[in-house]
């Protein structure tokens, strides 16, 4: 069975060689995480994708963060209103991750105006 840094050294090299392979063929990327209900937590993969994103430059959206505040806000009621039980988003969870891509896209002025 594979250790837990073995499993997170093997996750970077992947994410590494997928922007890689996207960057060698000049297309823009964001990394992204994915947001933790108060249920589940966040592990290690948040870390892997802010070193790489630090490391290639490119633009990270920390929805984990974002409903972080969320919940500071609104408390636990976030677990029934943005999530499914198992964890996972549902539309409106969704709907504010693709929010906060799409904020990120305009901060970092990643559409050609034609």
């Amino acid at each position: 069975m594979l250790e837990n840094a073995e499993i997170s050294r093997w996750a970077e090299s992947d994410i590494i060689e997928i922007v890689k392979i996207i960057q060698s063929r000049n297309i823009k990327i964001i990394l992204q995480n994915y947001p933790a209900s108060t249920k589940f937590h966040a592990g290690k993969i948040d870390g892997i994708l802010k070193n790489v994103a630090v490391r290639f430059n490119i633009p990270f959206v920390n929805n984990n963060w974002m409903f972080k505040k969320m919940i500071a806000a609104q408390g636990a009621k976030i677990d029934t209103e943005y999530f499914v039980p198992d964890g996972h988003c549902n539309g409106r969870g969704y709907k504010v991750m693709a929010t906060n891509v799409y904020n990120k896209i305009i901060e970092e002025r990643m559409l050609k105006s034609k």
